[in-house]
């Protein structure tokens, strides 16, 4: 008997217990590589460097003047950092700064330029976050991060 995996980095085939790994080939590639996703675009799909920077500082003030500094990204609903970035997306939906808040941008929006480290794996997180994003935000929360805007 034989498997196939197919995954971003390539085709894994199994046979009789042993396994043969062969690359993707370039036009094999998803072109929709969440590894490249961007939270925030300019209108011709560029990052807004400088929105970026903007939204950095704001949910970093948040995180800090409510001692979540600190905390981790984990596999968690309740976790406070998760139910703030929820109610951040929100409002900044409402302000047209992003259109539907993708899992993976955002997920690279906290660890790669917020600084936030995780105790999960990067998918189970976007797993998460998507769940998140389809459900309904905390708004006692909302309330506390409109103040920062």
């Amino acid at each position: 008997m034989t498997i196939q995996i197919n995954n971003l980095n390539g085709n894994v085939n199994i046979y009789n217990n042993e396994c043969e790994r062969s690359p993707l080939k370039d036009d094999a590639k998803p072109s929709n590589d969440t590894r490249t996703k961007r939270l925030f675009l300019t209108p011709d799909g560029i990052e807004d460097m400088q929105r970026t920077e903007e939204e950095k500082n704001r949910f970093r003030n948040y995180l800090t003047d409510h001692h979540l500094g600190q905390r981790q990204l984990d596999c968690s609903a309740d976790n406070p950092i998760h139910k703030a970035i929820v109610c951040f997306c929100v409002k900044w939906k409402r302000l047209k700064y992003i259109d539907k808040p993708s899992p993976a941008a955002v997920l690279r929006f906290l660890t790669e330029t917020c600084g936030i480290s995780c105790a999960s794996e990067p998918s189970a997180l976007c797993t998460l976050l998507g769940r998140l994003f389809k459900s309904e935000y905390d708004k006692e929360v909302f309330f506390d991060v409109e103040d920062y805007f």
